[in-house]
């Protein structure tokens, strides 16, 4: 599945508009453990099937929604549902907690 690139001009009508479920990942390039998960959480949605969408915010160039959301660690992971947040991590996180982020949404 291919990741959405969301910015400030589509962020309302890919994660709140549609209803579905979405994990959105704030991430920059130059940051060591984003680059060390970025592959790791395409697997993740490549080998499980779901209805989840995979969001993606470089914060180097969408600061307005990384102040927003109150990104204060990278990366951080924040799943949407129904129009709101249902669960948030921060960090160097392993991959089964991404794996349950997904099972939450379905």
């Amino acid at each position: 599945m291919a990741a959405i690139i969301l910015t400030k001009g589509n962020f309302k009508n890919e994660v709140y508009q549609d209803g579905g479920a979405i994990l959105v990942e704030f991430w920059s390039p130059g940051h060591p453990v984003c680059r060390m998960l970025h592959p790791i959480v395409e697997q993740l949605f490549d080998e499980n099937e779901t209805q989840v969408k995979l969001g993606r915010i470089n914060i180097d160039e969408e600061d307005a929604l990384s102040f927003l959301f109150d990104i204060q660690e990278l990366p951080t992971f924040i799943l949407f549902k129904d129009c709101g947040i249902l669960k948030r991590l921060e960090g160097a996180v392993p991959k089964d907690d991404i794996l349950q982020l997904l099972e939450l949404a379905e």
